[in-house]
């Protein structure tokens, strides 16, 4: 678990770093969470777009977390969703959400989706990543893993377990 704080500490906060592992290292010392992912920051390039912030787990074989993504551009504001399905493939992930508040294109009831890339959590590793959020159709199975394009993140953290 120390090594695990070590390398958290690089790039976001002491405090939120340590609440993450070791909420995370309890939850999975007791058997209860298969998997984990947790995302924060800015978006690409942290000027056009907002930000973004995942929590998604499945904790004994029930998926939950939330998944909301502001923006500034064109006008729309962005949406909040509760996470449906969850589906980890190594240190990707795709997450998808139904829309609890959205916009004019991202619309209460939609369904969407991103996937994202834990690419260590030294600030010497290749930045983590994160695609954009693409409206899928009602309980597209996140399970299909789509390709969508991955971006560097120019500040946050991705964490995939």
């Amino acid at each position: 678990m120390l090594k695990e704080l070590k390398k958290c500490f690089t790039g976001i906060s002491t405090v939120i770093c340590m609440i993450i592992v070791l909420a995370l290292t309890s939850l999975t010392v007791l058997g209860q969470v298969t998997n984990f992912v947790s995302v924060g920051g800015h978006d690409i390039d942290g000027s056009s777009d907002k930000n973004f912030s995942i929590v998604a787990m499945v904790k004994k074989g029930v998926v939950s977390g939330n998944y909301t993504d502001r923006f500034a551009a064109d006008g729309l504001k962005g949406f909040h969703s509760k996470v449906y399905c969850l589906s980890v493939s190594g240190n990707e992930a795709w997450i998808g959400g139904i829309i609890t508040q959205g916009d004019d294109l991202y619309t209460e009831g939609s369904y969407v989706m991103t996937r994202v890339a834990d690419n260590g959590k030294s600030s010497k590793d290749t930045p983590d990543q994160i695609s954009f959020s693409f409206l899928v159709p009602p309980e597209f199975p996140c399970e299909v893993q789509p390709n969508f394009p991955l971006f560097n993140m120019s500040k946050g953290q991705v964490t995939v377990r």
